[in-house]
C-alpha cells in the first residue's frame, strides 16, 4: 500500500515542491504508483505529472460536452456572501434537519448511521475528508466523517450535506474504482444531496443564504468549466483545473436530477439509487451509459435551472 512508500513519498514531493522538472522524483513517483495501481489509474500526483494530466482529459474526453455546454451559460456574477453566524451545534442540527424533513426515509435512516461519527474541527484551509473508512489507499480504517470547519456559517452546512452523501453512497454501495478509475463520477451524488439541500433552506428562514450559496455555486461551476475548456497543458504547474472535472461532471448530472425533484421528490431519490447501484467496477464509458439508460441527459436542463435560480432571484431581496 501507498502508505508503505511514505517517507520517498515526502522526499520526492519535497524535491519537485523545488524543481518541478526533476526526472528522478517524477520518474520515483510513477514506480510507486504503478507498483500499486494500475498504470492507467494514476491520479494521486496529477499536480506534479504533468503527463499524467493529459492522459486524465484525454481518458475522460468523452464527458467532455459536460464541460463546453455548461461553460457556456451565462453566470449571475453575484457578489453577496452568505452571512448568518452558526455555531457548531446549528451546523449539525440544520444538517439533520435537512435529511430528516428534507429526503426520505431511507436516507434518513443512512444519515443517522453517519451522524454520530461526523468529526468537525478547526482548520485553516478549507479542505474536507469524506469518509475515509473506505478509502482504498489507507491501512488504517476508521468509521468517521472528517470535515474541516473553515466556516461558521450557512456554507458549512452544505459541506456537511455534501460529505454525509459520500458516505450515504458508500453504505450502499463501494468499490475501490470510485477512487481510482471511476473517480470521475465521485461527486454526483453528494453534489445533488447538496442541491437540494439549497432549495430546502431557500423554503425556510434561510432563505436569503441560501440563495446566495446556489448563486455563487452555479457561478463557481460556470467559471471551472471555462478554465477547464481552455485547458493548456503547459500551464499545468500554474494552474491545475483537472481536479474540478469530477465536480463539473457530477453538477450537469444532479441538475437533471433536482429539476425531477422539483415536480416528484420520490421519483428522484429512486433515481438518485439507481444511480448509485450502478456497478462501480464497470469501464467509465460503461458506467456512463448506464446513466444515460435511466433517461438521464446531462446538461439537458442547464438553462431551465438557470432560469428556477433566476426566478428564486427575483422574488427575493438580494441588490444585483
Amino acid at each position: 500500500m501507498i502508505n508503505l512508500y511514505k517517507n520517498e513519498l515526502r522526499e520526492c514531493r519535497g524535491i519537485l515542491a523545488k524543481n518541478k522538472e526533476n526526472m528522478a522524483a517524477r520518474e520515483s513517483l510513477k514506480i510507486i504508483y504503478q507498483a500499486n495501481f494500475d498504470s492507467n489509474l494514476i491520479f494521486f500526483e496529477r499536480e506534479y505529472l504533468q503527463e499524467e494530466n493529459a492522459m486524465y482529459l484525454q481518458k475522460y474526453y468523452f464527458l467532455f460536452d459536460l464541460v463546453d455546454k455548461i461553460s457556456r451559460i451565462k453566470t449571475f456574477n453575484n457578489k453577496a456572501k452568505v452571512a448568518t453566524t452558526l455555531s457548531k451545534n446549528d451546523i449539525l442540527e440544520l444538517a439533520n434537519e435537512f435529511y430528516k424533513y428534507g429526503t426520505n426515509k431511507e436516507l434518513y435512516d443512512l444519515f443517522l448511521k453517519l451522524y454520530k461519527n461526523i468529526d468537525i474541527h478547526k482548520s485553516i484551509f478549507n479542505r474536507f475528508r469524506a469518509f475515509s473508512k473506505f478509502w482504498p489507499h489507507q491501512n488504517q480504517y476508521d468509521s468517521k466523517i472528517y470535515c474541516g470547519l473553515s466556516y461558521s456559517d450557512l456554507f458549512f452546512v452544505f459541506v456537511v450535506v455534501h460529505e454525509i452523501g459520500h458516505g450515504i453512497q458508500y453504505l450502499n454501495n463501494f468499490y475501490s474504482s470510485l477512487y481510482l478509475e471511476n473517480y470521475i463520477f465521485a461527486e454526483i451524488v453528494s453534489t445533488f444531496l447538496e442541491m437540494v439541500s439549497g432549495n430546502y433552506f431557500y423554503n425556510s428562514r434561510f432563505q436569503k443564504d441560501a440563495l446566495i450559496y446556489s448563486l455563487n455555486d452555479f457561478d463557481g461551476i460556470i467559471n471551472k468549466a471555462k478554465i477547464l475548456g481552455n485547458y493548456d497543458t503547459s500551464l499545468i504547474y500554474k494552474n491545475n483545473p483537472i481536479d474540478d472535472y469530477p465536480y463539473i461532471v457530477a453538477y450537469n448530472i444532479a441538475i437533471e436530477l433536482y429539476m425531477i425533484y422539483l415536480e416528484d421528490l420520490d421519483k428522484a431519490f429512486y433515481y438518485l439509487q439507481k444511480i448509485i447501484e450502478i456497478p462501480l467496477y464497470l469501464p467509465p464509458e460503461e458506467y456512463y451509459q448506464r446513466i444515460l439508460n435511466l433517461g438521464i441527459t446531462p446538461g439537458k436542463n442547464l438553462d431551465k435551472y438557470r432560469l428556477h435560480l433566476t426566478r428564486k432571484l427575483e422574488n427575493g431581496n438580494l441588490k444585483r
